[in-house]
């Protein structure tokens, strides 16, 4: 999608930003017109962000988004994490990235209730089995501490990905170009093509999604239950 923010407003008394984005019209990389509208705000725990996107054309508009967050466990080096996933199937992908076959039972990818990071290259979708509660995501460093990624229930496909300058994938500034990236999707790769999860918005119609990220000082009780 080919588009400009509008509009951007700031409010430093409530720590909050919205930025507001109208489509460019139909091109080689837009479906259509669309209007955009994204909200950050920092709260006393870290940071919360909404994302609404509205079919401002009269047809119907094919829809998903997904989000490209790098959480940090408050600075602690990526081997020295572990990262708890929610209950989910893994999705086999090729070379490309694109689907290559069923849902499967994740057996090595990140099985654990804590998953330790040291030395893994993830590059992976994951499906997360359907709940009534919101999706949660935790990474820690070694004293326990870290932070705790919420999703919507929309939010229900995720790529776990870990840059690593030995693959020639390097995140800049980090030791041995190590990160962990957790990206939260309302659909998974090549939905276009295969419609899966994809999402049809009639004239007028939004997707809405959300996710909010917490500072996670000790472990509590009820993570332990």
């Amino acid at each position: 999608m080919r588009a400009q923010p509008t509009s951007v407003t700031i409010t430093s008394g409530d720590c909050r930003a919205t930025i507001a984005t109208r489509g460019a019209g139909p091109s080689s990389l837009t479906l259509g017109g669309q209007d955009l509208l994204e909200g950050y705000e920092v709260t006393d725990s870290g940071l919360q962000a909404s994302f609404a996107m509205r079919n401002d054309v009269d047809a119907p508009m094919p829809a998903a988004c997904g989000f490209h967050l790098y959480p940090s466990a408050l600075g602690a080096a990526t081997d020295d994490c572990t990262l708890m996933i929610p209950d989910h199937r893994v999705l086999p992908l090729d070379a490309r990235g694109l689907p290559a076959g069923p849902e499967q039972d994740d057996v090595d990818v990140l099985p654990a209730r804590d998953n330790p990071l040291a030395g893994t290259l993830l590059d992976h979708c994951l499906h997360l089995v359907p709940t009534e509660q919101d999706p949660q995501f935790f990474l820690r460093g070694p004293d326990g501490a870290g932070v705790a990624l919420t999703t919507c229930l929309e939010l229900s496909w995720v790529q776990i990905f870990t840059p690593d300058a030995s693959a020639g994938m390097p995140y800049p500034g980090r030791a041995g170009g190590r990160a962990v990236a957790v990206e939260p999707m309302t659909a998974p790769p090549d939905a276009l093509n295969s419609g899966t999860d994809l999402s049809v918005l009639v004239p007028g119609e939004s997707l809405r999604c959300s996710w909010r990220v917490d500072v996670i000082e000790e472990v509590t009780e009820q993570e332990n239950g």
